[in-house]
Order: C-alpha cells, then sequence, then structure tokens
C-alpha cells in the first residue's frame, strides 16, 4: 500500500554521491526503507530520467527544461508542471 510522506529527500546530506545518478535515487529509497518500485523521480534532465529508469523507480519527466516531445520515451509519463498534481494521479502514474 502506498504512503505519504511528510519530508524529502536532498542531496545536501553529506553522502558523497552526485545528483541525477542511479546512485542518488537507490540511496533515497534506502532512506526511506522501501524498495526502488515503490519510488517515483521528477526529473527534467535527460541524465536524471536515465538514472530514475536505471534504478527501477516510475520516473515522471518534467516538460520544463526540455520539451515533452523530448523526453517522452525516457519516462513513464510527463507533465508540464506541479499545477493540478495530486498524490491520487501520481499513484496512477506508477508502473
Amino acid at each position: 500500500s502506498l504512503s505519504f510522506y511528510e519530508f524529502s529527500l536532498s542531496l545536501d546530506i553529506p553522502s558523497g554521491i552526485q545528483e541525477q545518478t542511479t546512485e542518488c535515487f537507490l540511496l533515497g529509497a534506502t532512506v526511506f526503507d522501501t524498495v526502488p518500485e515503490n519510488c517515483v523521480v521528477f526529473e527534467d534532465s535527460f541524465h536524471g530520467l536515465e538514472a530514475g529508469n536505471r534504478a527501477g523507480m516510475t520516473v515522471i519527466g518534467l516538460a520544463t527544461t526540455n520539451s515533452e516531445e523530448q523526453i517522452r520515451d525516457k519516462a513513464n509519463a510527463v507533465i508540464q508542471d506541479f499545477n493540478g498534481f495530486s498524490f491520487e494521479k501520481m499513484k496512477n502514474m506508477m508502473r
């Protein structure tokens, strides 16, 4: 069953892991004590989209930096921004 966390993970914590890498996203799963299949990555960069996929997570592309056409094949779903986005919509987008 999915649950909503009231906190987020930032790489401001000293981990030695770079942003937008598979290791970065897998660290997130470890911190939240879950498996990658239960995680959702929101990304706008090509590197981040690819890393989220390699980590085995649901990847939602943000068409902010790159167009929807450019990232569509790298994400499970694409959104323009978070306006009107909800936890229910996210659950429906999960693989």
